[in-house]
C-alpha cells in the first residue's frame, strides 16, 4: 500500500520545488523536501481519506483535489526558466505546503475549517521551535484562503502582511496566499464528486447542487491567452434518480450562472493582490447541452467573456440579465422541448 498519492502531480510540483532549492538553495534542500515529503504522507495516511467519513457529503475535499490545486498552481504560474517575475524556491516550499493544509481542517469540522489546521500541522510537521515559524505562515495563509476577515468582511487577504520571512528570506505571504486562493477556486470538475451517487440522489439536499455543478464543470488554465476558460457540459435528460426534469436544470442552471460570477470576482480579487496572476485578464465561458447520444445545437445561445475592461458610467449587471438567452427561465423550457423532439425523431 503506497503511502502517498500515486499521482503524476505531486511528482511534478515536487521536481519543480527540488530544482528550485538545488538552484538557490542548497544547503536546505535536503531537509525542506523530506519536511514536504514527510507532511505529504502524514497527510495521506491519516486525513485526506478520513475527510470524507467526517463530512460525507461534501465534494472531494481529499487527495485528488490536493493534486489538482497543485497542478493549478503550475499552470497559473510562469513556466521554469520564464524571464519574468516568479516565487522564489522558499516561496514555492511555502505555497506547497500551504496547498497540503489548506483543507485538512475539514477533518474536525466544514465551519471554520480554514481555522482548524494548528492540531494537525503539530503532528504532520512538529510542534518544536524549528517549526513555529513555518507554521505561523502556513495558518495564516489557509485561513485566509476562504470565510471571513477580522472586520466581518469577505476580503481576508487584506489581514496578511504584505511580506513576511522564512529561513531568512522575505515572502510573499499576501500573494502567495491570494494564489492558493485562485487555484482552489480553479479546482473544480468530475473528479470531486461521485457520479454512482450522484445519480442516485444519495447526497444531502443541500450538497446537491455542489456535486451537480463539479459534475458537469471542466476548467482551462490559459496563462498564454490571458484567460481562465469554464466548460461546461450538461446532460439535459438525465437528472439524478426521483428529481422532476424541469425544476433539477432549473436549480442547477441558476447556480451555474452564480458560480460563473463568483469565480471571476475571485479571479478579480486574487489577481489584485498578485502581481503574479496579473495575465489572467478574462473568464470565457462555453455551454454544450447533451441530449441522449446527441449534443443539441441550441441557436442564438452567446458566449460569455467576463472581462476587467470597464467602461465608465456601466454598471454590472447579473449575468441572466446581460444575456437574457441564459436566463433559466427561457433556457430550460427551451432545452427540454429541444430534447423530446429530438428523442421522438429518433425513436420513429
Amino acid at each position: 500500500m503506497l503511502n502517498r498519492f500515486d499521482l503524476m502531480t505531486e511528482l511534478l510540483f515536487e521536481a519543480r520545488l527540488n530544482a528550485l532549492l538545488k538552484k538557490e538553495n542548497p544547503d536546505l534542500t535536503r531537509a525542506l523536501m523530506g519536511a514536504f515529503g514527510r507532511a505529504l504522507n502524514y497527510l495521506t495516511e491519516n486525513v485526506y481519506e478520513d475527510i470524507r467519513s467526517r463530512e460525507p457529503n461534501l465534494t472531494d475535499h481529499g487527495p485528488r483535489h490536493v493534486e489538482n490545486v497543485l497542478l493549478n498552481v503550475l499552470r497559473l504560474l510562469p513556466g521554469p526558466g520564464s524571464t519574468s517575475d516568479s516565487l522564489s524556491a522558499l516561496e514555492m516550499y511555502c505555497l506547497g505546503m500551504f496547498i497540503l493544509f489548506h483543507d485538512a481542517g475539514n477533518i474536525e469540522q466544514r465551519r471554520g475549517h480554514e481555522r482548524n489546521i494548528g492540531g494537525i500541522f503539530d503532528r504532520a510537521v512538529g510542534d518544536g521551535a524549528g517549526t513555529r515559524r513555518e507554521k505561523t505562515l502556513v495558518l495564516r495563509a489557509c485561513a485566509a484562503h476562504t470565510g471571513t476577515a477580522r472586520d466581518g468582511s469577505r476580503d481576508t487577504l487584506k489581514d496578511l502582511d504584505k511580506e513576511d520571512q522564512f529561513k531568512g528570506q522575505p515572502i510573499r505571504l499576501r500573494e502567495l496566499a491570494a494564489v492558493l486562493r485562485f487555484a482552489d477556486e480553479l479546482a473544480e470538475g468530475p473528479q470531486r464528486t461521485s457520479e454512482y451517487r450522484r445519480n442516485r440522489n444519495q447526497y444531502d439536499p443541500s450538497s446537491r447542487l455542489y456535486h451537480d455543478y463539479a459534475s458537469i464543470t471542466n476548467v482551462l488554465i490559459d496563462r498564454r491567452n490571458e484567460r481562465v476558460c469554464l466548460t461546461y457540459d450538461i446532460p439535459v435528460d438525465k437528472p439524478p434518480k426521483g428529481l422532476d426534469q424541469s425544476e433539477w436544470l432549473m436549480d442547477l442552471m441558476a447556480h451555474v450562472l452564480k458560480r460563473i460570477r463568483k469565480l471571476d470576482q475571485e479571479r478579480r480579487y486574487s489577481r489584485y493582490y498578485a502581481p503574479l496572476l496579473a495575465p489572467f485578464k478574462a473568464t470565457e465561458v462555453s455551454f454544450n447541452f447533451h441530449c441522449g447520444e446527441q449534443i443539441m445545437e441550441v441557436d442564438g445561445l452567446p458566449s460569455l467573456r467576463l472581462d476587467d475592461l470597464t467602461v465608465p458610467g456601466a454598471d454590472a449587471k447579473p449575468i441572466e440579465k446581460e444575456y437574457p438567452k441564459l436566463s433559466p427561465g427561457t433556457l430550460v423550457p427551451m432545452l427540454i422541448d429541444d430534447c423530446q423532439n429530438a428523442k421522438s425523431r429518433t425513436d420513429q
